[in-house]
């Protein structure tokens, strides 16, 4: 996995953290303002003191969970800390407003960009183009080799005796076979090869069926996450507009308080689930990216 992946994956996971928590800062700041006004409700007669204690259980649980995000924030903090070479502890400031982001590129395209590109793959058929040229190499060294040559002799003149062409230089003919007694040996090596080959061959294959499922996990992911948006986007309107009815009849009746509560806590758990999915959106489109940009 490329650097700049695991940055922005870390980033993703900072910010979901961070927004998660105004999140919730926000929505205990209605509940403040509901429970106050179960005080007045209390306090008039129409209302039990037991709607101002659910106010306040409510209220821990956020608090709690308040607690368990910041703590959570470390683990992200520490690895984009890491992955910049700085201190462990420097707090990362985040000022991006993320939206549900598209994704750009079909699946086709980019499983052809990384059949014929990627450099994983194309080691991989480098690999098997220097095992051929091996298989070929030895091919030739496991047959008969012919030569022919001719060798130049000096001869100087003899003085103690006259010959025929005396002191005249000498050239020489001559042939050369080499058979090779050992086929066993180079029939090895091809096999060796081969096998070098079919291997090289199953894990480009695999490879390439490993990427071409994080692809598929990152399109489903993806879609699962804009049709949760969808869902609970629709289902926050919904809530919104209960939750008004409800507080004005609270406030003149003092009735329904406990519905009144759990639309809250619905609303606060829809704001997350919209985050988380947006969240989710950035990181399908991260995993998409490190498809795109090998080269």
């Amino acid at each position: 996995m490329t650097i700049s992946y695991e940055l922005r994956r870390a980033y993703f996971q900072l910010y979901e953290i961070k927004e998660s928590r105004q999140v919730i800062e926000r929505n205990l700041e209605l509940l403040n303002a509901l429970e106050r006004l179960a005080l007045v409700k209390t306090e008039t007669g129409k209302a039990s003191a037991a709607d101002v204690l659910r106010v306040q259980m409510q209220r821990e649980e956020l608090m709690q969970q308040l607690l368990i995000l910041q703590s959570k924030e470390s683990i992200p903090t520490a690895q984009i800390n890491q992955l910049l070479h700085q201190e462990s502890l420097k707090e990362i400031i985040i000022n991006d407003s993320l939206s549900f982001v598209d994704l750009l590129y079909e699946k086709e395209f980019l499983f052809q960009q990384i059949f014929d590109n990627h450099p994983m793959l194309r080691q991989y058929e480098l690999q098997k183009e220097i095992a051929e040229q091996s298989i070929a190499l030895n091919e030739i060294s496991g047959k008969p080799n012919f030569g022919a040559g001719l060798d130049y002799i000096l001869v100087n003149d003899r003085k103690d005796a006259i010959p025929d062409r005396n002191g005249r230089d000498i050239l020489q003919l001559k042939g050369t076979i080499k058979v090779p007694l050992y086929r066993q040996k180079y029939a090895a090596k091809e096999r060796e090869e081969r096998l070098k080959i079919e291997a090289l061959t199953h894990q480009k294959e695999n490879t390439y069926t490993s990427f071409q499922a994080m692809i598929e996990k990152a399109y489903a992911e993806h879609k699962t996450a804009q049709l949760q948006m969808n869902l609970y986007r629709r289902q926050t309107k919904l809530t919104r507009a209960a939750l008004r009815i409800l507080q004005t009849n609270y406030s003149a009746s003092g009735n329904r308080f406990d519905e009144l509560l759990r639309l809250e806590k619905d609303l606060i758990d829809y704001d997350l689930k919209t985050l988380r999915a947006i969240v989710k959106s950035h990181q399908a489109q991260n995993c998409i990216q490190r498809f795109v940009n090998f080269q």
